[in-house]
């Protein structure tokens, strides 16, 4: 179990209020979901469980960009620029680090821990813009 992570899971739950609140039931179904799997795959590190994670996330992921397809967002330059960034990072942090045993998967598990941890910060905040966008 990772104290943190299970920690920064529960940023998640900020999304579920924002979007229950702005009518955004989908939306908060899904990071309810997600903060569900999360704190559930950094408490077991059951592989079945990293799978559905994994699919929570990209549930997430896709909802997000259709909700901002939807919003014709393309006039709030920085909202767009934020948002596109968090997405880089963390594709970066979790993918290309995958691969490379950096950043998620550093070697050092505080380092690895740290970038996680930002991961779940910045994919909630870019979330929230999206939604308040």
């Amino acid at each position: 179990m990772t104290p943190l992570l299970c920690f920064t899971s529960t940023f998640f739950a900020t999304n579920v209020i924002v979007g229950l609140y702005l009518g955004y039931n989908v939306y908060a179904l899904l990071f309810f979901i997600l903060m569900c799997t999360s704190l559930i795959n950094h408490s077991t590190y059951h592989p079945t469980i990293h799978t559905i994670d994994r699919m929570a996330i990209i549930s997430v992921g896709i909802y997000g960009a259709y909700m901002m397809y939807q919003k014709q967002m393309w006039d709030l330059y920085f909202s767009n620029a934020l948002i596109v960034f968090s997405f880089l990072f963390c594709v970066v942090m979790y993918e290309y680090g995958g691969r490379v045993q950096q950043f998620c998967f550093d070697p050092n598990p505080f380092v690895s821990l740290f970038y996680h941890a930002c991961m779940h910060l910045f994919g909630s905040v870019s979330h929230h813009f999206i939604m308040l966008g």
